[in-house]
This record gives structure tokens, C-alpha cells and sequence, in this order.
């Protein structure tokens, strides 16, 4: 027993000691680099932000060093009461909103802060609650768990045609709790996994070795799930990406049908992806309006969605906020009016997201919307 004991501690510390020995390799050769990571997993709403995280942060050539307020912000911070006469704007969204790569003077919500304020002869504040990879059904929780105790005078939904319809028709399936029914309890299993990712978010941030095996194996998942993906996956995933349209297979222009994935629900209105958003959003409105805040929503397609030409049931989501008493802006319009130069230089080359220009787009479009909102009864 004593010699299968020696035997055994002494397997863990060889082991231990090639550990060691990789992770100081892998830092001397100078192969790879570490990085921060800024996402934490929490119970209920799955990806947040850590916080008061900070580090460099990249997106295409746009390198930003970032820093997460102590309330999971990509924000200063912000004491719940508004200082004096501030108007305040609660703005939810996702990886277009944090847009983490970018000084907030070169976002949308910091030039929309600077023209308010100057517009109205009155401070305001506008709270960044965005949080990359989330969706509507995500939104209506950060709003009734965090944005709501900063009490808002108005709200901002940063709705994206390119994910949210498809992310929140899984969230229903999956049967995790439901904001539609004011379920914010996390399961006791979720719990313990957030104890489980958070403790693994404490090796990314300080093992090289443990960043270099945990990307390639995420590669490696990636690239086996987009092979064994149906192929119409595949190209519906490629035209909301790029516009491109043509079948991998047989070099024609591929149509949209109606099928029983949730990737093409975006393009169908009477779709289950759709229904699910549209109550997200009254819910949204009805949550807002009881909190003392007016919800606005701001709406805007991928780039590859303008480019592909597929018809989307954009005049029809117009019509939905306009019967729910939604004040809304459609960046639409403008984008469609683009010629293709003039589009690409919108959206970071080869990501998708938006370049600063792209940004300065989104606060003229945008301003007057939360002008007159700010400004009315």
C-alpha cells in the first residue's frame, strides 16, 4: 500500500513538473501571449462581464485597453442615484453596444452623451449595459437585475437582426429560467457550474499553457461543428455573415426557405424565433414603463444582410413597435441607400462589427430619436 502511495505521488509531481516546465517554455519561446479574459459565467444570464476586469482588448486592427466598471460595465462608473438634474440613458445590447475595442468617445453612446447634453442645455449620462454574445431574452434580464436600480430615464434596446431572433427562440427551448414569466432563479446545477467556470477563468488568466490548449481545443470543436452542420446551415450562417449567397455546391444562387432550423427565422416574420421576440420586447416595454423609464429601440441589420438582398420583414418589425407605442429608429434605410464602398467602411473587414465611422453613422441616426424622447412628456 505505502509503495502504490509513493508511486502515485510521485506520477502527480512529474506531472505538476511538466506542467510547470511547458508553461515556462511556452513563456520564454515567446510563441504566444497573454491575454486577459473579461467574460465571466454567471447562473443566470450565462456570459457577463468581470468585475473591475481590465487588459488589452482586440478587435480587427482596433486595439483598446479595457476596464470593466465594479458592476460588469463597459463603463465608468456610475453611482445608482443620478448627480442633480442628469437625464440618464439605460443602453442594452450586445458586442455592437460594449464594442470593448474602442475609448468610449469613439462610440456611439459617447458621442450621442457629449450632442445630448450640448442639445438639451442638461447632463446625461448614458449607462452601458451592453454585453457581448447576449440577446433579447438576455436584455430583459440585465434590465430587471441591474439597469432598472439606476433608474433610467429612458431606455435603449441596441436590437441586431444578425443573431437576436435565432439566440432567443434557443433560449426558450432550452428551458432555462424565463424572464417572460419573471423566473430570475438560477437552478442549483448552474450555480455550481458558475463556481466551475469561474474557477477555470482564474487559469486563462494566469497559465499561458492553459489559453494555448483551451483555444486550439475550442478551434478544433468550432471547426468539427461547422463541418458536420447541414449545409443550408452553412449558407444561411455565410449570407448573415457576408451576403454571400451562392451554394458552396453547386455555384447557384442559393434561395431562403422556411425550415425547421432557427438560423433562417430572421427571414420569415411569422417564424417561432420572431414570435418569441416580439413578447421579449412588449415585455420589455411593460418591465421599463413600471420602473419609470420609456423604452426606445434602436434596430440594425449585419453587414452581410444589406449585402446579401435577401427581403427581411424589416416594415413589419416597424409596424409591431409602432402599434406597441415603441418609439424606434430603423438603420435600414440608410444602410440599403449605400453603395457597396461606401457600406464596407461601416464594418471592421473580415468581423462584422462597427468601425468608428460605422459608429459615428449610429449617433446621427440615432440622436434625434433619444432628443425627442429626452425633450417630450
Amino acid at each position: 500500500m505505502g509503495e502504490k502511495r509513493r508511486n502515485f505521488a510521485l506520477l502527480v509531481i512529474s506531472v505538476l513538473a511538466a506542467l510547470l516546465l511547458a508553461e515556462g517554455a511556452l513563456r520564454l519561446s515567446g510563441m504566444a501571449a497573454m491575454t486577459a479574459r473579461f467574460m465571466c459565467f454567471d447562473a443566470l444570464m450565462g456570459k457577463v462581464y468581470c468585475e473591475s476586469a481590465e487588459g488589452t482588448f482586440s478587435r480587427g486592427s482596433y486595439t483598446h485597453h479595457l476596464v470593466i466598471n465594479s458592476d460588469g460595465m463597459v463603463d465608468r462608473e456610475h453611482p445608482l442615484a443620478a448627480p442633480g438634474d442628469t437625464l440618464r440613458v439605460a443602453l442594452l445590447g450586445d458586442s455592437f453596444t460594449a464594442s470593448e475595442y474602442l475609448p468610449v468617445e469613439q462610440k456611439f453612446e459617447g458621442i450621442l452623451e457629449q450632442e445630448l447634453s450640448r442639445s438639451l442645455d442638461q447632463p446625461v449620462e448614458i449607462l452601458n449595459f451592453g454585453i457581448s454574445a447576449i440577446d433579447t431574452w438576455n436584455q430583459l434580464q440585465i434590465f430587471h437585475l441591474k439597469s432598472a436600480r439606476y433608474r433610467p430615464d429612458l431606455t435603449l434596446l441596441a436590437f441586431f437582426w444578425g443573431n437576436d431572433i435565432r439566440d432567443n427562440i434557443e433560449q426558450l427551448q432550452s428551458g432555462n429560467p424565463n424572464p417572460l414569466l419573471d423566473e430570475y432563479d438560477a437552478p442549483f446545477a448552474a450555480r455550481l457550474r458558475q463556481d466551475r467556470k469561474n474557477f477555470n477563468k482564474q487559469l486563462w488568466n494566469h497559465s499561458l499553457l492553459y489559453q494555448v490548449v483551451h483555444e486550439g481545443w475550442g478551434r478544433l470543436e468550432r471547426s468539427v461543428k461547422q463541418r458536420l452542420a447541414p449545409a443550408y446551415l452553412r449558407e444561411i450562417d455565410r449570407l448573415i455573415l457576408t451576403g454571400d449567397r451562392q451554394d458552396s455546391t453547386t455555384g447557384e444562387v442559393a434561395d431562403v426557405v422556411d425550415t425547421g432550423y432557427n438560423d433562417d427565422d430572421v427571414f420569415f416574420w411569422n417564424s417561432a424565433g420572431w414570435e418569441v421576440t416580439r413578447q421579449l420586447i412588449v415585455k420589455l416595454n411593460a418591465d421599463v414603463e413600471a420602473a419609470g423609464s420609456r423604452l426606445v429601440v434602436m434596430h440594425f441589420p449585419s453587414e452581410g444582410l444589406v449585402r446579401g438582398g435577401v427581403p427581411l420583414p424589416h416594415p413589419e418589425f416597424d409596424a409591431f413597435l409602432e402599434q406597441n407605442g415603441i418609439p424606434y429608429v430603423s438603420l435600414f434605410p440608410g444602410y440599403l441607400a449605400m453603395d457597396a464602398g461606401e457600406l464596407r467602411s461601416h464594418f471592421i473587414p473580415g468581423d462584422g462589427h462597427w468601425t468608428p465611422h460605422g459608429h459615428r453613422h449610429v449617433a446621427r441616426q440615432t440622436r434625434a430619436l433619444l432628443l425627442d424622447a429626452l425633450s417630450g412628456p
